[in-house]
C-alpha cells in the first residue's frame, strides 16, 4: 500500500458498512471497523469513583485488545482519521472512546456521520466534518454511569435475598413492573356480564338498517342488571323509533406518519410477527447496505434508531414526483412532521434512501424477510406523503321512549393513502348505499337484539405494545427498547408465550422488592423525568450535578435495604416441614438457585425444591453418583424400587436435572435416570422397565438392572418379539 493511501482513514462501527462505503469513496481513504464498542466500565468492579465527582474508569474490552492494536498501527501515520460510528448519542460516545484509545491528537481526527449510506449523503458528509459533540458525549456518559450504579449496587442485594444472577436496571426494572402490574390487573379482574341493545327497522325503500342504543356521546350503553335488560327488551318490542336528526358530512382519515424506531417495531410485529430483536437486525442490514444487482452494495433505508419524524426536503420532493406519476397529483399532500418530546431532531424518520427503488423491483435481490421489512418501510413512508382518505359520513339519531339510538354509516369517497397502506376498516365503514330516511318520521322496529357481552381485562403486553407504552411514558430511547425487553427474557423475569409477555414468579418478587425498598427506581414519573434530565446534560458539571442529586437518596435506600436484608430473607419462608425429620425448613440460596433445607442441618440433610415454575425445569437425565453431592434436592418418592436393595427410589434434582436415587443413601448409592415405572416388566430379565425421555425429548423404555442391556421404543415391540419367537418354535 502506498503512503498516499495511508494518509486518510475512516473508522465505522460495523464491518458490513465498509463494503458499501468503499464503493462510494473509492481508494481515497482506508475504511476500518471498530465492531461496536471498544471500551466500557470494568466487569469485575464498579469502575466509578463516587467520591471524586463520579469519575468513571473505562477499560479496553478484552476481546477488542488485538483490534485496538491493529487500529493503532493503521492510524499512527494517518494525516486524518474520520470517526464515523452511528449518528446517535451512543455513536458519538464510541467516536470519543476511539479518539481516546487510539491517542489521536487535535487536528488529526474529525467526526463524520451519515443518516443514510448513499453516494450523495456520504460525499456530502465528507465535505462537512465536525468536532466531537461534547453534549452528546456527556449525556451518554451520564446514562452509562447511572445504569452501572443502579445495576451494580442493587443486584448483589437481589442475589442475597432472592437468587444469584439477578439484576436491576433503570429502564429494565420499570418495564418489568409494567408487565407484572398488568398481569396482576388481569388476575384480579372481575368478569361481569352485560347487555347492549340494537334495533332493526326498514327505511323508506324497505331496506333494513340498524341503530344502537347509545348515551349522549354516542357510546353503546351497557346494562349489568339482567332484569333491567329484560324489561327494556320487552318495552322495545313493537315500538317505533323517531328519527330526530340526519346529518351528512365529510370525514377525513389522516395519513400515517413515517416510521420511527418504536412504530417500526410495533408494525413489524403486528403485520409480520417479527420480534423486536429480529426487526432491528434486519433494519441494521438494510441501513448498512445489501447487494442490489448492478448497483452493488447500497444502503436501502435511513438510520433505524430514531425518534424524529423529520423528512428531508429532497425526500419529500422525490415522493411527490413518484406519487404524482403512479396515482396522480391529487394523491400528494405536503408533509408536516409532528414533534416528539425529547427526540433528537437532527435525525430523520426511517424511510427508503430512494423512493424510486420500488420493493417489487428489487425483490429478486432480497431474502423474504429483508423484502417484507423494506416493503413495509417503503409503503409507510410513501403513505405519509399522500393525501388523507375522505369518507361521506351519515349520522342518524333516533329516540324510543326517551332512549337514544345512534348509527354512523361511512362510504369511502377518496382513498388517498389507503391505495398503498392497508388499515383495518372501521366498524361502521361499508360500501353500501346509505339508508333512505326522513327526519321526524316514525319507523317501526322489526326486531330487537339483546346482545350479551363480558367486560374484558386489559390485554397482556406484547413486545410491541410494551415499547409503545414505554414511549408514551417517555421512558427509554430508540436504542434501548429492544435490548431492554431481550434482557427481561434472558434474565427469566418474563417469558414469552406466543406473542404475549408473562411475568415469572421470580420477576414478580423482584418488582415487589424494588417497589418496597427502591420506589424511585421503578416509579414511572421519576424514570421519565430522569430520562428527560439526561437529555438536557450539556457539560461535565451538568453530569456531576445530576448524579449527585440521584445518588444521595439512592444511598439511603441502599442502607435501609441492607439493614433489613435478613428480615426480607426470612419473610420468604413458607413453614414447610422436613420430609426426613419433621423439623422446620429454612430457605437457602446456592449458586444453583433457592431451595429449602432442614433447620437441623448438618445433623439432618433433608431438602426440598423451591416451587418456582420459572426456573430449574431442566429434565435432563444424569446417573452420575456425584449428583448426590452436588446440592441435590429430595423432591418426592417414586414408584420405582431400587434394583440393588429393593428400597423405594426418590426423585432428586441436581444442577444437571432430575434423577432417581435410592432412599437408603448413603448406605446405598444406586442412581437411575429420571423416569416413570412402566406397566410391563423386562422381557429379558424380568426386572422393572422405566419410561425415560432422551435429551431430544423422545420416549423409550429401559431395564433398571445395569447388567441387562434391554431397551425398546414401544411396548408393542415386546409383543411382536414374543410372536416372532413363538412362530420360530412352531
Amino acid at each position: 500500500m502506498s503512503e498516499e493511501r495511508k494518509k486518510k482513514v475512516m473508522i465505522v462501527e460495523s464491518p458490513s458498512k465498509t463494503k458499501t462505503l468503499s464503493k462510494i469513496l473509492g481508494k481515497s481513504l482506508k475504511i476500518l471497523a471498530s465492531k461496536g464498542h471498544v471500551r466500557d466500565l470494568p466487569k469485575t468492579r464498579l469502575g466509578i469513583d463516587i467520591e471524586n465527582n463520579f469519575d468513571p474508569t473505562f477499560r479496553i474490552l478484552k476481546e477488542k485488545s488485538k483490534l485496538i492494536e491493529d487500529l493503532r498501527k493503521e492510524v499512527k501515520d494517518a494525516k486524518m482519521v474520520y470517526l464515523a460510528p452511528d449518528p446517535d448519542r451512543e455513536g458519538e460516545a464510541i467516536a470519543w472512546h476511539l479518539k481516546e484509545v487510539l491517542k489521536l491528537k487535535e487536528g488529526q481526527y474529525k467526526r463524520v456521520y451519515f443518516n443514510e449510506i448513499t453516494e450523495k449523503a456520504v460525499k456530502e458528509a465528507m465535505k462537512q466534518p465536525r468536532d466531537l459533540d461534547t453534549k452528546l458525549i456527556e449525556a451518554q456518559k451520564a446514562r452509562r454511569i447511572l445504569d452501572r450504579i443502579i445495576g451494580y449496587k442493587i443486584s448483589p442485594f437481589l442475589w442475597k435475598t432472592i437468587q444469584r444472577g439477578l439484576s436491576a436496571g433503570r429502564v429494565q426494572s420499570v418495564a418489568l413492573r409494567m408487565v407484572v402490574e398488568r398481569e396482576r390487573e388481569i388476575r384480579n379482574f372481575e368478569i361481569k356480564k352485560y347487555y347492549t341493545f340494537q334495533i332493526k327497522c326498514l327505511d323508506d325503500n324497505n331496506k333494513e338498517f340498524t341503530l344502537k342504543l347509545c348515551d349522549k356521546k354516542n357510546n353503546p350503553i351497557k346494562f349489568f342488571d339482567e332484569n333491567e335488560a329484560n324489561e327494556l327488551y320487552k318495552m322495545l318490542e313493537g315500538k317505533e323509533v323517531a328519527i330526530k336528526s340526519l346529518e351528512v358530512k365529510e370525514k377525513k382519515k389522516s395519513s400515517p406518519f413515517p416510521f420511527i424506531t418504536s412504530t417500526l417495531q410495533q408494525e413489524a410485529q403486528k403485520k409480520h410477527g417479527f420480534s423486536l430483536k429480529k426487526t432491528m437486525k434486519l433494519a441494521q442490514a438494510l441501513y448498512e447496505g445489501l447487494q442490489i444487482g448492478s448497483e452493488g452494495s447500497i444502503g436501502l433505508i435511513t438510520y433505524m434508531r430514531t425518534d424524529s419524524f423529520n423528512v428531508s426536503l429532497e425526500a419529500q420532493e422525490n415522493a411527490k414526483e413518484l406519487i404524482s406519476k403512479l396515482f396522480g397529483e391529487n394523491f400528494y399532500k405536503k408533509y408536516s412532521p409532528k414533534k416528539l418530546k425529547g427526540s433528537q431532531e437532527a435525525h430523520e424518520s426511517i424511510r427508503p434512501t430512494s423512493v424510486f427503488r420500488l420493493p417489487d423491483e428489487i425483490k429478486q435481490y432480497l431474502s423474504k424477510e429483508y423484502y417484507l421489512l423494506y416493503d413495509l418501510i417503503w409503503k409507510r413512508f410513501m403513505a405519509s406523503q399522500m393525501a388523507n382518505a375522505v369518507y361521506d359520513a351519515l349520522e342518524i339519531k333516533g329516540e324510543v321512549e326517551g332512549y337514544d339510538f345512534f348509527a354512523r354509516f361511512l362510504n369511502l369517497k377518496f382513498p388517498g393513502y389507503l391505495v398503498l397502506w392497508e388499515e383495518e376498516k372501521e366498524s361502521d365503514e361499508n360500501d353500501e348505499v346509505f339508508p333512505t330516511l326522513t327526519e321526524g318520521k316514525l319507523y317501526k322496529i322489526i326486531s330487537v337484539d339483546k346482545i350479551e357481552g363480558f367486560l374484558s381485562p386489559p390485554p397482556r403486553y406484547t413486545e410491541a405494545s410494551l415499547v409503545k407504552r414505554l414511549e408514551e411514558l417517555g421512558i427509554g430511547r430508540p436504542s434501548t427498547y429492544a435490548p431492554t425487553i431481550t434482557t427481561l427474557q434472558e434474565r427469566n423475569y418474563v417469558k414469552k408465550e406466543g406473542k404475549v409477555l408473562l411475568p415469572t414468579k421470580i420477576g414478580e418478587e423482584v418488582v415487589d422488592m424494588l417497589i418496597k425498598y427502591f420506589p424511585d427506581i421503578v416509579d414511572y414519573e421519576f424514570t421519565a423525568k430522569m430520562e428527560s434530565d439526561l437529555d438536557k446534560i450539556f457539560t461535565e458539571e451538568d453530569r456531576v450535578k445530576l448524579l449527585n442529586d440521584f445518588y444521595q437518596p439512592f444511598e439511603m435506600s441502599l442502607n435501609n435495604f441492607e439493614a433489613n436484608s435478613s428480615e426480607i430473607f426470612n419473610s420468604l419462608e413458607s413453614g414447610k416441614k422436613c420430609p426426613l425429620c419433621g423439623s422446620d425448613m429454612k430457605l437457602r440460596i446456592s449458586k444453583f438457585g433457592r431451595f429449602y433445607s432442614c433447620s437441623r442441618y448438618p445433623e439432618c440433610k433433608g431438602k426440598l425444591p423451591f416451587e418456582d415454575s420459572s426456573y430449574g425445569n431442566n429434565e435432563n437425565n444424569n446417573t452420575d453418583e456425584q449428583n448426590l453431592d452436588n446440592n441435590e434436592v429430595s423432591i418426592e418418592e417414586s414408584d420405582v424400587e431400587c434394583p440393588v436393595c429393593g428400597s423405594k427410589m426418590v426423585v432428586k434434582r441436581s444442577r444437571f436435572g432430575k434423577f432417581l436415587a435410592c432412599s437408603k443413601y448413603p448406605d446405598c448409592k444406586t442412581t437411575l435416570p429420571y423416569g416413570k415405572k412402566a406397566e410391563r416388566n423386562c422381557p429379558k430379565c424380568g426386572g422393572q422397565l422405566l419410561r425415560i425421555f432422551s435429551k431430544k425429548g423422545k420416549p423409550y423404555y429401559k431395564c433398571v438392572n445395569k447388567s441387562c442391556n434391554f431397551y425398546c421404543f414401544k411396548l408393542s415391540e415386546i409383543d411382536e418379539d414374543k410372536k416372532a419367537e413363538k412362530s420360530l418354535k412352531n
